[in-house]
C-alpha cells in the first residue's frame, strides 16, 4: 500500500487543533518563529484524543505536562522532544 507522504511547515503558532493536525505528518518542519501550545488547559479544557496520544509518546512526562499547563514552546524546543522532525530559518 502507497503512503501519503505529508509535510507541514509551521512557521507561526500551531495551537490546540492545529497542533494535532499537523502531528500526523510524516515531515513536521519548524522555524525560529514556531510557538506550539495545547491553550485550551489555560480555561479549563484537556486536550482531545489525538493530543493525547502524540503527548504521551514524548519523553519522561513532558506531555503530560504541556497537555496540563498549556505551556507555550519554541521550535527548537519541538525538536528536542521529538514534536518536530525538522529546523529550518524562515528566511
Amino acid at each position: 500500500m502507497h503512503e501519503c507522504m505529508k509535510v507541514f511547515l509551521i512557521n507561526g503558532a500551531v495551537m490546540g487543533g492545529g497542533a494535532g493536525l499537523s502531528m500526523n505528518a510524516k515531515f513536521r518542519i519548524v522555524t525560529e518563529n514556531t510557538v506550539f501550545a495545547m491553550p485550551e488547559a489555560s480555561f479549563g479544557h484537556y486536550p482531545d484524543v489525538g493530543a493525547s496520544y502524540f503527548l504521551s509518546r514524548l519523553p519522561g512526562h513532558f506531555g503530560e505536562y504541556l497537555g496540563l499547563t498549556g505551556e507555550k514552546i519554541n521550535g527548537s524546543e519541538m525538536i528536542v522532544s521529538g514534536l518536530a522532525t525538522h529546523f529550518v530559518y524562515s528566511k
